[in-house]
């Protein structure tokens, strides 16, 4: 329980846990939504792996995390309020909303490793496809 809560006091944690929450993504996907460096991600994605709260997934070149499932079963009532809190937080739906724009737009790990700065563009409203 303390490691949970370890990992869940920092804010780039929780922001990952909660695009995580939503979708399997990979370390580019995550640096690129949450406007992150590789470094900071891993090791953020690091901490949380260690407490049990995300699961890897290899999927030919890439490694996606997930929320584990052990995490999203034994602690519903956490999960259940961190969902409600990441609904209004405005942090939080700003994330959302760049995720949302990123899946809209068929974006994937290829279109990043080609162009990391036009996705960048495309997520926060710079440049239109």
């Amino acid at each position: 329980m303390i490691e949970i809560f370890k990992a869940l006091s920092d804010e780039n944690r929780m922001r990952m846990l909660h695009l995580l929450s939503i979708k399997a993504l990979c370390v580019c996907e995550l640096e690129v939504i949450l406007e992150m460096n590789q470094s900071n991600v891993s090791r953020h994605l690091s901490k949380l792996k260690l407490a049990g709260l995300i699961t890897p997934i290899k999927e030919g070149l890439w490694v996606h995390y997930e929320m584990s499932t052990s995490f999203i079963k034994e602690s519903a009532s956490l999960l259940c309020y961190l969902e409600s809190r990441w609904q209004v937080e405005p942090l939080y739906r700003q994330d959302r909303n760049r995720y949302e724009i990123y899946t809209q737009k068929a974006l994937n790990c290829k279109d990043i490793t080609e162009d990391r700065e036009k996705v960048s563009q495309i997520i926060g409203g710079l440049y239109e496809i």
